[in-house]
C-alpha cells in the first residue's frame, strides 16, 4: 500500500520498544534494513519506556519547565 500512496519508512529515524516482560529481542525488517530496537522512545512529545514507567517523562517535563 505505501508503494501506492508514494509513502516510505525511513529506516534511520524509525525504532521498535516492546512493552513486555521476558521477551525475546524482535528483529524487523524493511527493505532488508533492520529497525533498531530502543528500551524508551520520544512519541508526539512525551517519553515511553519499556517498563511503562514515567519516570523519564517527568524528569523532561521537568527540566523543561512544562
Amino acid at each position: 500500500m505505501s508503494k501506492v500512496t508514494g509513502m516510505r519508512i525511513n529506516v534511520r529515524k524509525t525504532e521498535v520498544m516492546k512493552v513486555c516482560e521476558n521477551a525475546p529481542p524482535m528483529s524487523i525488517t524493511v527493505n532488508g534494513e533492520n529497525i533498531s530496537e530502543v528500551s524508551s522512545l520520544k512519541y508526539l512529545g512525551a517519553r515511553f519506556n519499556a517498563e511503562a514507567l514515567c519516570e523519564e517523562e517527568i524528569k523532561d517535563q521537568t527540566r523543561s519547565g512544562t
